[in-house]
């Protein structure tokens, strides 16, 4: 057999296998049984939320949520599609149209058919926008505009207590600059002194130190263009939303070690 006759064979295979998985993806929101996909899931699976809680790095954690989710689903599934190495999901609000209420989830998948990266939209524009720009890759950027960058970094840490850890960090020099809610006990403040930033929000669970879920909260002049820079190069930013009591703009991304960098549009930040 020819290089070139092998490679068609090993493309369909590889295809024959993305399909393979896409079915089973079908028969699972359909029968509300997340079982079947176990097998389809890579060890370290990924699944990709768009705030800064929660996100799934293993298979088995990926299977959980996904048990917890179809347990209360409402929605049934209205497409699939497979588009290169990523598959398209598409979910209504059970009984309802498209564009009433829908929900979209994009699977990376690998080469065997295993599932990588699940990342959740909500706007098929933006899935659209995502697969056009990742298919041309690099090449979709504009040459002689400067890359976007980030521009700033602010540490974002749960705490047990919020006014302990104020008058801690009042002690250091640190001003509450913006908190929420405005009324009572702040949730969430805002912190600086001189040119230091921090953030802090009251923990929903016991803080234990060495599973702290902290993230780090950085700042970007062009958030859309860093976006699209990432999609371009292959990695799986969040969708942008609205970020309040915060940043009016900001988006979700992980690093290679698991940890949540939360990206905020600096000129609507608050």
């Amino acid at each position: 057999m020819n290089a070139g006759r092998r490679a068609m064979t090993d493309n369909a295979a590889i295809r024959d296998a993305r399909m393979a998985t896409l079915e089973v993806v079908r028969v699972v929101v359909r029968t509300r049984d997340p079982a079947p996909l176990g097998p389809m899931l890579a060890a370290d699976a990924r699944w990709y939320g768009t705030g800064p809680g929660g996100g799934c790095r293993t298979r088995e954690e990926v299977l959980e949520t996904l048990r917890r989710a179809l347990d209360g689903m409402r929605f049934e599934l209205y497409d699939t599609r497979l588009e290169g190495d990523q598959a398209v999901v598409h979910l209504v609000l059970s009984g309802g149209e498209p564009d009433e209420f829908e929900a979209f989830f994009v699977l990376t998948l690998d080469e065997q058919g295993l599932i990588a990266e699940l990342l959740e939209y909500t706007s098929a524009a933006n899935v659209e926008h995502d697969l056009a720009i990742r298919a041309a890759g690099p090449d979709a950027l504009a040459d002689d505009a400067p890359a976007p960058a980030v521009s700033a970094l602010v540490p974002f840490v749960h705490v047990a207590d919020m006014e302990r850890s104020l008058a801690f960090y009042r002690q250091l020099g640190f001003t509450p600059r913006n908190t929420h809610p405005l009324g009572g006990e702040p949730l969430w403040a805002f912190l600086q002194s001189e040119e230091a930033s921090l953030m802090l929000a009251c923990s929903d669970a016991p803080i234990v130190h060495p599973e702290q879920a902290n993230f780090l909260y950085l700042y970007a002049h062009d958030l859309s263009g860093l976006r699209d820079r990432l999609v371009a190069h292959g990695l799986a930013p969040g969708e942008i939303y609205c970020g309040a009591p915060g940043p009016r703009e900001e988006m979700r991304v992980t690093d290679p070690d698991g940890y949540v960098l939360m990206i905020a549009q600096i000129d609507a930040a608050t």
